[in-house]
């Protein structure tokens, strides 16, 4: 997940959970935990691997600290009215399956 100031108000989907907690767009929070990584430091990582050249062809995970949607609303919470109940995993699950498509 990459966090951080965002310059555009048409963000990432990274951005489109905390906005739908933000929004009241959740009834709760599912159970996921995502490895966040600030966008400046993606930044720093993008440019140095465009300068560095043994950097050619290579991938780089660029990640930090792994943080749940639950503790993330927890800290959300602290300032804004978000929802902070965890759903019930089989919601989630159920959620998640796609629809079946027409023949």
């Amino acid at each position: 997940m990459i966090i951080g100031p965002i310059l555009r108000a048409e963000a990432g989907t990274s951005v489109d959970g905390i906005r739908a907690l933000l929004a009241g767009g959740m009834p709760g929070v599912p159970r996921l935990n995502f490895a966040t990584v600030d966008v400046r430091d993606l930044a720093v990582a993008h440019r140095l691997a465009m300068e560095t050249p043994g950097a050619v062809n290579n991938r780089y995970i660029c990640a930090g600290a792994a943080i749940s949607f639950p503790e993330l609303a927890q800290i959300l919470a602290q300032r804004y009215r978000v929802p902070t109940r965890a759903l019930p995993d089989s919601l989630v699950r159920f959620a998640l399956v796609p629809a079946p498509q027409p023949a």
